[in-house]
């Protein structure tokens, strides 16, 4: 395509020729011509980074009070409040080559079982994240089709709201049994006056 170096993805029929010395010309929008020895497979196998991420579409700065601490592409895990749970990643293959033809997948361990294939697209967003334990997970080809399999990962933790953490569920519980142990004292303090009073009910006519 014109990507390559093509000075048109037009042709015409028949515009072919080979020459004595085997170099191959093509007539479309201009003349193409090439040996085909020289066109050869890119081996380059490019690193992936992350390059950027944000939160209901608006960038995160780095700070102590931010999920950020530093860097996203130098980010391994990033923490998340419930209702920050609208993110955004964008990435990148380092091959330089050609680059307008690089191919992304990416994988969402923990909320898609399924690999998802991009295309020449570099972002990747998620809605409505529910609390618990992600792991954002892409990775890249060169502008040929060779894939780097390792690829780049991030870890993602939404946190639950206050009344849904593991302290508030010890909150819950001991509340709860406090309530219990209340109810089963007044009830023994009731069953113990009924008894009282029936015995003096008992006394009262007996004497009667």
């Amino acid at each position: 395509s014109v990507s390559d170096g093509l000075q048109g993805n037009a042709f015409s029929f028949g515009g072919y020729f080979s020459s004595k010395s085997g170099e191959f010309f093509f007539c479309g929008d201009g003349i193409n011509n090439f040996f085909p020895e020289e066109v050869q497979m890119n081996q380059f196998i490019p690193p992936v980074v992350i390059t950027d991420f944000k939160l209901f579409n608006s960038p995160v700065a780095i700070g102590e009070n931010s999920p950020l601490k530093k860097s996203i592409t130098e980010t391994d895990e990033i923490h998340l409040k419930y209702d920050e749970n609208f993110i955004y990643f964008g990435f990148a293959a380092l091959n330089y080559t050609n680059t307008a033809k690089n191919q992304y997948r990416y994988s969402m361990i923990g909320l898609e079982t399924d690999t998802v294939y991009l295309g020449t697209r570099r972002f990747a967003d998620f809605v409505s994240l529910k609390p618990g334990k992600y792991t954002f997970w892409v990775t890249g080809s060169n502008n040929d089709g060779l894939w780097n399999e390792e690829g780049v990962s991030v870890d993602i933790l939404v946190h639950p709201p206050w009344w849904r953490s593991w302290l508030a569920y010890v909150m819950y519980t001991l509340v709860t049994l406090l309530f219990i142990a209340l109810y089963i004292r007044w009830r023994t303090y009731r069953l113990k006056k009924d008894k009282e009073n029936l015995g003096a009910q008992v006394r009262e006519r007996t004497r009667e």
